[in-house]
């Protein structure tokens, strides 16, 4: 994202070819990698993991986990559209937006690795604290304001992200895991 902003004040159509290009060579490695475990063929059909996955959202715990991912899912989008409204809305040049969108990853990840880290997770503290950052961005809407608090959104995020996964890792069965996961994407 940074490199693509800064590529894009080129060229657009420079910008997404070099991200394409990168996106598929990043793939490349992944294709020499050995399995590490010996791969056991699945009995079941696509099919029938499918129904067991839906039928698996029947569960309360289940089916409030992926209201939340729903909720919180569909609020991360809208942070898509206020940062893309940057370039019109403060007159930031694109390739500020390609930093911040790269520094919001970085934050996400930096999120995630919080998680990891943290054995006791206070789940509630960190979504009173993304519920407050909201709230803030609306009340001052300035740009180094909602820039600051969208990264802090951001790293809140990679941390709630990470809880919502190890929740449902921890809800689902062997054979429908994989089949939930892809539901929540």
């Amino acid at each position: 994202s940074i490199i693509g902003g800064l590529i894009s004040k080129i060229s657009y159509e420079l910008a997404l070819i070099i991200s394409g290009i990168c996106m598929f060579s990043a793939n490349i490695p992944l294709y020499f990698l050995k399995a590490t475990t010996p791969q056991i063929k699945n009995v079941q059909s696509i099919i029938s993991i499918a129904k067991d996955g839906f039928k698996s959202l029947r569960q309360p715990t289940l089916k409030q986990v992926f209201i939340i991912v729903a909720l919180f899912g569909g609020f991360m989008f809208t942070l898509k559209s206020i940062i893309g409204s940057y370039v019109t809305l403060y007159q930031v040049n694109v390739a500020t937006v390609g930093l911040f969108v790269g520094l919001g990853g970085l934050a996400r990840s930096i999120g995630g690795k919080l998680y990891a880290e943290i054995q006791k997770p206070n789940i509630a503290l960190f979504t009173i604290l993304f519920a407050v950052s909201v709230i803030l961005i609306a009340v001052f809407p300035t740009y180094l304001v909602t820039a600051s608090l969208i990264l802090f959104i951001q790293l809140l995020s990679g941390y709630i992200i990470s809880k919502i996964d190890g929740d449902i890792h921890d809800l689902a069965s062997d054979h429908i895991r994989a089949s939930l996961f892809s539901l929540k994407r």
